[in-house]
């Protein structure tokens, strides 16, 4: 391999075997992957950005942990739109509360299981008239551990969510599949099916 460890399966076995190990801003163990503490102490130290740069080096930093916090995107989304192009940089009080929520999010992620192809999966699901949701855990040892988290829809906005043209409401009763088609998707890119 010519850009990587030619032995990696093998080297990262014998990480395995390990307790645990910190991995590109991870914390990698037996029994799961989290954040490695001295990143998002990092991000919980970080101070009132002043411009556009500085705010996008924070929300590269969150973003890279986004896996971690359910409902990144909408958390994020006042941060986000000050970086849009020809935005005028005006720090208002959603931005600090976005802020101040990204960093506690991150003080204390969960620690994301591995999948156990032999284990059942659980897949718990929440709708409202502004999105859908989906957390996928596995009961591991008798305790039930997140895989991953799906947020799909505006929980900022109190705008209706539409799907393939049907309003949320009329979705429940005239097209179900497209809320599965939606968390399928999801599935399918997530496990590789």
């Amino acid at each position: 391999m010519p850009f990587g460890l030619c032995n990696a399966p093998a080297t990262f076995e014998r990480l395995m075997e390990t307790r645990k190990f910190r991995y590109l801003g991870h914390v990698i163990s037996r029994q799961g992957i989290q954040t490695d503490p001295d990143r998002t102490e990092i991000v919980r130290q970080w101070p009132i950005p002043r411009d556009v740069h500085q705010l996008r080096s924070f929300l590269g930093l969150c973003s890279y942990y986004r896996r971690f916090v359910p409902g990144f995107s909408n958390i994020a989304r006042p941060l986000h739109r000050l970086t849009e192009s020809g935005r005028p940089f005006s720090w208002t009080v959603d931005c600090k509360r976005a802020m101040d929520k990204l960093k506690q999010a991150l003080s204390s992620p969960p620690m994301l299981a591995y999948i156990d192809p032999g284990e059942q999966f659980i897949l718990d699901t929440v709708a409202s008239n502004t999105g859908i949701g989906a957390v996928l855990p596995q009961s591991i040892d008798g305790v039930e551990r997140v895989i991953a988290y799906f947020i799909f829809g505006n929980t900022w906005s109190p705008t209706p969510l539409y799907l393939g043209g049907y309003a949320f409401d009329q979705v429940l009763v005239v097209a179900p599949d497209k809320i599965s088609e939606k968390i399928s998707k999801w599935l399918e890119s997530f496990l590789l099916l």
